[in-house]
């Protein structure tokens, strides 16, 4: 039987998908889970109402200038790179 080797993702053992990182970090073109919203409650509402709420699939499709470009529900839209580090998300794969 071969070892499981660390998750890239995060360092941890493949099964462990408890472990999240900002969205602003997450890897391009990866499915993610959002695990939480960290941010003041009127932005989580917010997010949430773009369709950036706890347990949504999203995808970084590109970084620019202090810009993040998700992909969430066949919609992409653009945040704020400090916006986007307030989404803590894990790997879904």
């Amino acid at each position: 039987m071969l070892p499981l080797l660390p998750n890239k993702l995060n360092g941890t053992h493949p099964m462990d998908r408890t472990r999240s990182i900002p969205l602003s970090e997450a890897p391009l073109g990866r499915k993610m889970l959002i695990r939480t919203l960290r941010s003041k409650p009127d932005l989580s509402t917010r997010l949430r109402e773009m369709g950036l709420f706890e347990n949504a699939v999203v995808r970084c499709v590109a970084r620019g200038h202090a810009a993040v470009i998700c992909e969430v529900s066949d919609t992409r839209l653009g945040l704020n790179e400090k916006v986007a580090g307030t989404i803590q998300v894990a790997d879904c794969d």
